[in-house]
């Protein structure tokens, strides 16, 4: 998150970070300010850390002993009626502004789900919270002060748009995944695998929650061993569950397609290319091939096949379900697919 952490050290005021993972997000965020604070590149600036949620309001968050720390919930006096105040959870949209607008420097307020306040439509106080947001911006520059806002998807205000700055959180790369299964192996006393390569492999593409929960699952199916298998069956059922991508399993080989001698032959010579030694001769296999035809002509299967002779996973991406009514949308839904198929690779993208 080094772009992120540059962000907020320039003084960005408003941040919109796309993440499922809002855990991870924070821990990962709030380990690197602390390395910031004590990098001696930022004297004297160690960031206060808050998040907002329409549940539980403002709380203070930090890091010890490598989890997250949660404090009390932060209140605001509301006038009872009877001349006298009483306390109550700053739960409204416009709460977290107007509380950032009074408190101290160098602070950083979280708002989880907050996209939902912009929506017009649905949310009464959606004008009120773009207008401060927008009324807020030199203030907050002036005073070192950051909102980022968390959600799964991204819709900025037509208002917002050019003080608001997007970024996507990476679903966890093989050295993430590999401390995530040293640390379930850890808490239930079992051997770490020793073919860890498979299973990293197999969880490649999953987020960090999706990953804890498929090892765990792996551990009670097979009485304390984490299996590769079990891992790549998860994951299918996680990655069709978004409705975007399909696992298939195959074991398709070139033997089963019919005709297109050129294409086979095309597709050996291909795989000649696979590998670390082709690597090391700075020769690298081809990134894609387009395969028109009527149907039945065997471009399914030539997908399947290349997948099985790779002996890597076959996703399929249906350009079809991606479409949606709402604006922006179905560009969302193909960065999305782009973005599991990169997290997965190397892999066959099947495009139909």
């Amino acid at each position: 998150m080094s772009t992120l952490i540059n962000y907020i050290r320039a003084g960005y005021p408003l941040i919109w970070l796309e993440t499922f993972e809002e855990a991870r997000t924070l821990i990962t965020i709030r380990h690197d300010l602390e390395k910031l604070s004590k990098s001696g590149l930022v004297a004297d600036v160690l960031f206060n850390t808050y998040t907002w949620d329409c549940a539980d309001g403002i709380r203070e968050i930090g890091i010890k002993g490598g989890r997250q720390t949660t404090g009390n919930p932060i209140t605001k006096n509301v006038p009872d009626g009877n001349g006298g105040t009483v306390e109550m959870p700053t739960t409204e949209p416009l709460d977290p502004l107007v509380w950032l607008e009074a408190t101290k420097d160098n602070t950083i307020i979280f708002l989880k789900d907050y996209h939902s306040a912009f929506d017009k439509d649905h949310s009464p106080d959606a004008p009120k919270a773009i207008r401060k947001i927008r009324n807020l911006i030199e203030k907050l520059k002036a005073s070192n002060k950051t909102i980022i806002i968390l959600s799964p998807s991204v819709k900025i205000p037509d208002e917002l748009e050019k003080e608001c700055h997007k970024l996507s959180f990476a679903l966890p790369d093989r050295e993430g995944l590999r401390l995530i299964l040293k640390a379930i192996c850890k808490a239930n006393s079992v051997s770490y695998p020793s073919d860890d390569d498979s299973v990293i492999d197999a969880a490649l593409g999953l987020t960090g929650i999706e990953a804890e929960n498929a090892f765990s699952v792996s551990l009670v199916e097979t009485n304390g061993s984490i299996e590769a298998g079990v891992i790549k069956r998860e994951k299918a059922l996680t990655v069709e569950k978004a409705g975007l991508l399909e696992v298939i399993n195959t074991t398709e080989s070139l033997d089963t397609v019919g005709g297109n001698e050129n294409l086979k032959d095309w597709i050996n010579r291909s795989m000649l290319l696979v590998g670390e030694e082709p690597r090391a001769f700075h020769a690298h296999p081809p990134k894609g091939v387009l395969l028109v035809g009527v149907p039945g002509c065997g471009k399914s299967l030539a997908a399947a096949a290349i997948s099985t002779i790779s002996n890597r996973p076959l996703l399929r991406f249906d350009v079809g379900k991606v479409f949606d009514k709402y604006q922006g949308e179905s560009e969302a839904k193909i960065r999305r697919c782009l973005a599991i198929a990169e997290a997965v690779a190397p892999c066959v993208l099947w495009i139909s």
